[in-house]
């Protein structure tokens, strides 16, 4: 077991957002694993915005292998895009791991729909390819949160490295700490309590806000939620995009 990382180390929390990622990212953090988390990133030396929600939608729709430099230079990645990038991270670093962080769809759905009500809190053209629709669909988004689920569970059984995914749920178990630091190498002392980010903060700031205020930044058009070549989570991200494998 270890009490640092390995250089070598590549961990990618898959998990879609309101699932926990934001405490996966401070976890993987606290173990000294250099993360980075969308949707932005900050260059270290001038402090620039080097990626935001735009210019990752753009670099998307064009090629991932845009986002080769970011991910040589991280050791911890989480949220979009790079949770939907399984399987380029397979071909490129064969011994990632990935988290995938769960939770029960009816209590996501009413959670990324808080979110939603937050100006510029999401691309509305990005939750429109994952999930159908700009605006929270009860039937749309619960359904596609689970389709996504359950391809990335598929496409690990299907490559046969089950043993590279951990399925994990903050929100009903008590001891994924321990789960997660054994299956990245750690004593299992080297966190004592899992840090829990944002909880409560979107109700709050969404309370205070007319859901009308929701301005798209970008549109999808014949936007199809589901999507060949490997499914949505492992397959493909936008729509623009029908066969570039992730």
């Amino acid at each position: 077991m270890l009490s640092s990382p390995r250089s070598d180390l590549k961990v990618v929390c898959v998990g879609q957002p309101k699932t926990g990622t934001t405490s996966i990212n401070k976890l993987l953090e606290i173990l000294g694993i250099k993360t980075v988390s969308n949707p932005y990133v900050l260059d270290e030396m001038t402090s620039e915005l080097l990626l935001d929600n735009d210019t990752m939608f753009d670099m998307l729709n064009d090629s991932v292998d845009d986002l080769s430099d970011i991910c040589d230079s991280f050791q911890g990645f989480s949220d979009l895009p790079y949770s939907f990038m399984s399987r380029w991270f397979i071909e490129k670093y064969p011994s990632t791991k990935f988290i995938l962080t769960m939770r029960d769809s009816s209590t996501w759905f009413r959670s990324i729909s808080t979110y939603m009500k937050i100006p510029h809190s999401c691309s509305l053209g990005i939750m429109e390819s994952l999930y159908g629709s700009k605006t929270p669909d009860p039937t749309l988004y619960p359904r596609m949160f689970d389709y996504y689920n359950q391809d990335i569970m598929d496409y690990f059984k299907k490559i046969n490295k089950e043993d590279q995914l951990l399925v994990i749920n903050l929100f009903e178990n008590d001891n994924e700490l321990g789960r997660i630091l054994e299956f990245l190498g750690f004593d299992e002392d080297a966190v004592s309590t899992m840090p829990h980010e944002n909880p409560g903060r979107y109700e709050e700031l969404a309370s205070e806000q007319d859901p009308s205020h929701i301005v798209p930044r970008h549109s999808t058009p014949g936007t199809d939620a589901l999507h060949e070549d490997g499914g949505l989570a492992t397959g493909v991200l936008l729509a623009s995009m029908p066969h570039q494998p992730f």
